[in-house]
């Protein structure tokens, strides 16, 4: 009965922790995975990333804390110097459609020490628990480049949540990382998210390591 219990307490954990997340419709694409240099005209970077994304309910209702291995890969196409456009999709069945247009500094390809900084837009399409999930996305991108090879970031971001039920919701939180290119066009990266829905108990965290590629002209 001792080993028994001890199987049926994690167990009842991660089952909890898995309706604690359908019941937010949360598993949003909150993670960034990269500086403010955009990927430069006629560029291409193809990326992903591995993530635990984790809920932590913060009302003691017996939920506790939950995380859940979450895997995301996307596009980015640079349409000038400045502004880049892409998608990306996640085990989280959502799509996420974005730009950025960079605000201060120079690109990838020509990136040197120095700050760099960039705003962006995204929309977000998910279909959960039979519903339509519908997300704005506002983030800012802030980096500073150590030098060639190195580089740490912080991407605050808001998104309102859109769902047919009325079930709407505001989140605000940031994503911070380092980044270390390991040549001209492989990049890795290491990175921390935090997130706080307005009115609501529970706050989302993430954890995860991240791999992109430059495809130049």
């Amino acid at each position: 009965m001792k080993y028994l219990n001890k199987l049926v307490v994690p167990i009842l954990s991660i089952l909890s922790g898995c309706i604690l997340l359908l019941s937010l419709n949360s598993c949003s694409q909150l993670s960034s995975f990269q500086t403010a240099e955009t990927v430069g005209a006629g560029n291409l970077e193809i990326a992903g990333g591995v993530l635990a994304y984790g809920v932590n309910d913060e009302e003691g209702n017996g939920l506790g804390t939950a995380v859940l291995p979450h895997v995301k890969t996307g596009i980015k196409y640079g349409l000038s110097e400045q502004l880049d456009i892409g998608a990306k999709i996640s085990t989280g069945g959502n799509i996420l459609l974005e730009g950025k247009y960079q605000l201060l500094g120079a690109s990838l390809p020509t990136a040197q020490r120095g700050l760099a900084l960039a705003a962006g837009a995204g929309f977000e399409y998910q279909y959960a628990n039979e519903e339509t999930v519908l997300r704005y996305h506002i983030p800012f991108f802030a980096s500073l480049r150590a030098n060639e090879k190195t580089a740490f970031y912080a991407t605050p971001r808001y998104v309102y949540q859109w769902v047919k039920e009325d079930n709407n919701a505001h989140f605000l939180g940031s994503s911070l990382g380092f980044m270390r290119s390991l040549n001209d066009n492989l990049r890795l990266s290491v990175q921390a998210s935090y997130y706080v829905p307005f009115k609501a108990e529970e706050t989302i965290f993430q954890l995860g390591l991240g791999v992109s590629y430059l495809i130049g002209k």
